[in-house]
């Protein structure tokens, strides 16, 4: 049944949830604009539940199919095709993260902000607390468009920011804090490891995430 062009929003029939379409719901016809009347959690857990039941007949049905799409799957215009879904979609969900964390840069003493002069395009994703290489570890929504995912799913945890290029590469090297806002640290890493050591590598950071 074709999905109406209108309709941003759907109703899980297994769970209930009502969930954004695009992001909330498979697409099984990109062409037409058709969407699984089943959200996507439901569908993961019930193909993970064949999975188990099934597992040597499922691995070898997968492997099937692909060899006999490969080609076509490999080819240029499917790839470039694929490529340009994913750049629009990693698009679509950067603006509404950046919407949401305020679309500048959140050092209060970083030039491009006071000035007005900053550019989206130097925008990037911080930890708040500097945890990064937890999120990183435990993997799945660390980086690009999962990222982006895991944000709107979270509703926008006040534990991520927005820093520029600038401001985040400084955070990094001067112990956790934005060189504008100390400009007295070090961006020695020896340095570094002292400032977070004595407590200061992270505390200032509070007053800097969107509120």
């Amino acid at each position: 049944m074709p999905t109406d062009p209108k309709v941003t929003y759907r109703t899980c029939k297994k769970c209930g949830k009502t969930l954004l379409l695009v992001d909330g719901f498979w697409c099984t016809n990109r062409v037409r604009g058709w969407y699984r009347h089943e959200c996507r959690d439901c569908t993961r857990k019930r193909n993970h539940a064949w999975w188990r039941r099934n597992p040597e007949w499922a691995k070898a049905t997968a492997q099937r199919q692909y060899a006999k799409r490969r080609d076509y799957l490999l080819s240029p215009e499917v790839r470039h095709g694929a490529n340009e879904r994913i750049r629009q979609r990693t698009a679509y969900f950067r603006v509404q993260v950046y919407a949401a964390y305020g679309n500048q840069c959140q050092c209060p003493q970083c030039p491009e902000r006071l000035h007005g002069t900053g550019n989206p395009l130097f925008l990037t994703i911080d930890h708040v607390n500097n945890d990064g290489h937890l999120s990183r570890r435990r993997g799945g929504g660390s980086a690009g468009t999962d990222l982006y995912r895991k944000l709107i799913r979270g509703n926008f945890p006040d534990t991520y920011q927005l820093l520029c290029f600038s401001c985040n590469l400084g955070k990094a090297r001067n112990g956790g804090v934005c060189p504008h806002l100390d400009p007295d640290g070090s961006s020695t890493r020896e340095q570094s490891r002292t400032l977070q050591a004595i407590g200061r590598g992270s505390a200032p950071l509070r007053s800097l995430h969107c509120g």
